[in-house]
Formats: C-alpha cells, sequence, structure tokens
C-alpha cells in the first residue's frame, strides 16, 4: 500500500535492499545519499561537455578572424589578406543580380475585346508609353475615327482568336492574311485601305508603308476599284449637265429643262401665261449686260458666234422696273434731306 505512491527512483532503489528488522533495512539511508551523489555528478558532467556537431568545422590555424560563414562548409568567401593603410581588411562587395522586371510589367491581350479605346491603350503601353501619356495619346483621334477604327479592331481580334495568334504580333505575313480574307469575303478598297491604316497604328513598325502591305493594296485597287462617289445619282455614261430627278436619272431634255423653269416663274410670282421659259433667257443676258458684263463674255456663255448680232437685235432689251414709280414717290428725295 506504500510503494504506489513513491517516486519511481526511490522505488528501483528500495527493491534491491534486502529486509531485516526494519521495512526497508538498515542502510537504506546510505544508499538515499549515494544515489544523489551519483545524479549530482551527472548533470557536473552534462554541462561540461558539448553536444556533438553534425558537420564539424576544423579549427582555423589563421590568426585573422574570419568573417561570419553562416552554415558554409566550404572555402572562405572573402580574402583573408590585409591591404590598405592601417592594416584594415577589404571585403570585395558582392555582386547583385540585376532586378528582372516581373512578366506582370508587360500587359497581356484580354480574351474578349475591350474597345478601341482599350485595344489602343494596351498597344501603347507595350511601347512603352507612360500611364500618364496615355489620355493624351487617345485624345489625338476624333470620335468618329475610334468608331472607324473599333470596327477594325474587332475583326482583328476575332481573325487572331480563331489562328491562335497573338493580337499584337507584328507580323506582316499575319496582316496580309487578315486583308486577304476580308478581300475575299467582299470588302471594298476604301474599307481595306481604313483597316490597314488602323492596323498601322495599333501594330506601329510603320506597317502601313511596308512593300507587301503596298503591293497588296495595289492590287486589291486593280481587282476592284473604288466606286465614284455618286455612282448611284449620275451614270458614268452620261455628261449632261442637268439629268432627271427620277431613275435612272438620264440626261434632261430641252422640253424638261423648260417645264422646270416655268414651274419656277410660277412659284416667284411671274404670269407664265405671259412669260415663257425662253423668256429667262432674254431676262438673264440683259441683266449680265446691265450689269456690266461685257458682250463677248455672254455670247460664250450662251453658246453664240463672235460675229453674231443675236443678242444685240433680239435679247438686249432694257429691262422694266415697275419699283421706280413707288420708290420716287414714297421715298424722301435727297433734296429734302438735305434742306
Amino acid at each position: 500500500m506504500i510503494t504506489p505512491g513513491l517516486a519511481k527512483p526511490f522505488l528501483n532503489l528500495i527493491q534491491e535492499s534486502e529486509r531485516d528488522e526494519t521495512l526497508f533495512g538498515v542502510s537504506l539511508p546510505e544508499k538515499i545519499k549515494a544515489s544523489k551523489t551519483i545524479e549530482k555528478q551527472g548533470l557536473q558532467i552534462k554541462k561540461t561537455v558539448p553536444p556533438p556537431r553534425s558537420n564539424p568545422i576544423a579549427p582555423s590555424t589563421s590568426v585573422a578572424r574570419q568573417p561570419f560563414q553562416g552554415n558554409w562548409t566550404g572555402p572562405p568567401r572573402y580574402s583573408t589578406n590585409r591591404g590598405g593603410r592601417g592594416g584594415h581588411r577589404k571585403f570585395p562587395t558582392p555582386s547583385r543580380r540585376p532586378a528582372t522586371t516581373p512578366l506582370t510589367a508587360t500587359p497581356t491581350p484580354p480574351d474578349t475585346y475591350p474597345g478601341c479605346s482599350g485595344a489602343l491603350r494596351c498597344a501603347f503601353s507595350r511601347r512603352g508609353v507612360p500611364p500618364t501619356a496615355l489620355n493624351l495619346m487617345i485624345g489625338s483621334l476624333s470620335y468618329k475615327t475610334l468608331q472607324q477604327y473599333g470596327v477594325c479592331y474587332m475583326l482583328w481580334w476575332k481573325f487572331c482568336h480563331d489562328n491562335d495568334y497573338n493580337v499584337f504580333d507584328t507580323s506582316v505575313s499575319h496582316v496580309v492574311s487578315f486583308l486577304t480574307e476580308l478581300f475575299e469575303s467582299g470588302a471594298s478598297y476604301g474599307t481595306l485601305n481604313s483597316h490597314r491604316s488602323a492596323l498601322s497604328l495599333f501594330l506601329g513598325n510603320n506597317l502601313g508603308s511596308d512593300d507587301c502591305i503596298k503591293r497588296l493594296m495595289k492590287g486589291i485597287f486593280r481587282i476592284r476599284p473604288s466606286l465614284p462617289k455618286y455612282s448611284n445619282l449620275r451614270p458614268s455614261s452620261t455628261d449632261h449637265l442637268l439629268i432627271t430627278v427620277k431613275r435612272p436619272h438620264r440626261g434632261a431634255t430641252a422640253q424638261s429643262i423648260s417645264r422646270w423653269i416655268k414651274q419656277t416663274l410660277c412659284a416667284s410670282g411671274i404670269d407664265v401665261a405671259v412669260f415663257g421659259a425662253h423668256s429667262a433667257r432674254h431676262a438673264a443676258t440683259s441683266a449680265a449686260r446691265a450689269a456690266g458684263l461685257s458682250v463677248d463674255v455672254i455670247r460664250k456663255t450662251a453658246g453664240w458666234t463672235a460675229s453674231s448680232q443675236t443678242f444685240a437685235k433680239f435679247y438686249n432689251r432694257p429691262l422694266i422696273l415697275e419699283s421706280n414709280f413707288a420708290k420716287t414717290v414714297c421715298l424722301p428725295s435727297k433734296n429734302n434731306d438735305s434742306e
């Protein structure tokens, strides 16, 4: 009943002692004192002996103190030779690795089309334009130009995505393939020329002036030339000055022109029962002569020869100013004003 409550070292000690008239023997106090003495000596020996090292380092025979090497087990990194005045030791400056630019510094092309302004921002950033100048670069383009170039960039994004190309790749062969694909789909020369200008701004490197691109655009112009601006209004087969209003916009005949003149005279309040279309010819030439225009110019404009007397006989008529009487009566005269 006593032994379970005893300490383990004391329990081992009393188990080896012989029993006599006492419970644990007469020599128990001496054994306890000897056990404590042995324990103290073991602790002192443990403090004096250093713990063993896994990688022992041989002691240096040099008098100079070595710089801290850390866990380095090889030869010393720095020279131990003394140099300079006063015996100061010079340690070489450790070389530093050049700072590497992180991969995130260069903008990567987004998978989806970011819009015309966003695409140009990415392109300008890749060329080294600082972020503070991007707004100024975009501001150099008008709103209409951004709309026009945006169509090209959207098609270029789709073309590169379908063919697994980089949208910022300046390869001329990729641009030639892109323009050729648009030409085969029915794009006109003007549209392709606009796309060339847009890609030249986006990709840089004077892409628009490349020999292959220029040769391609020249071939497109020969095969599919641009149409005249007013081809849907004026046929290229006619050179008439006046054409009809209704389709197919043929050259106007003399009867049509006469009818138009009478309609204009009627709208101006002139009695078309007295004056006809030919009266405008009389009035126009007479008014030009009264304004000081020479007879030679009038003859040339009207289609008369230089020796023709038609204007002098039939067209040079005095213009009747019916308002002269009313102006003389109603308006104050200069003599009255001076008085």
